[in-house]
């Protein structure tokens, strides 16, 4: 099994330069109109990532840019969304807080406290097992 950490997030991976790391821009839309700047992790020589938690309806658009001979080129574009309904993934607090929204938005009051009773259920259980000291 996967653990619930990487699953909850959408991973941008690039496979680039050793010496440089790339530029990453994004936004997320419907929030956000503009781009802005975020840092990539170097994971190993010349591979580096960049997570993010999305949560439904949520789209990520990225564009990867390195500095090539002095000129700034795209070298990746693309977006990515959420989704929660891939195997593994149904049964994570985040998708426990997607059908929340899903609840308010429809004004569905029996699916929110459910949704909700399931979300304190999982956390309950988590701190339970694993208690922060």
């Amino acid at each position: 099994p996967v653990p619930e950490g990487i699953l909850d997030k959408a991973v941008v991976e690039h496979r680039g330069n050793k010496e440089r790391a790339p530029e990453l821009v994004l936004r997320i839309l419907p929030q956000e109109e503009a781009f802005h700047e975020e840092e990539m992790r170097r994971v190993y020589q010349g591979i580096y990532v960049k997570e993010k938690v999305l949560f439904e309806g949520e789209v990520m658009e990225y564009r990867i840019y390195e500095t090539i001979q002095g000129e700034r080129q795209c070298m990746a574009e693309a977006s990515v969304q959420c989704d929660h309904k891939l195997e593994g993934r149904e049964n994570s607090r985040f998708a426990c807080l997607n059908r929340m929204g899903a609840a308010l938005e429809a004004k569905d009051e029996k699916a929110l406290f459910g949704a909700m009773e399931d979300y304190l259920k999982k956390s309950a259980a988590l701190g339970r097992l694993f208690p922060i000291e």
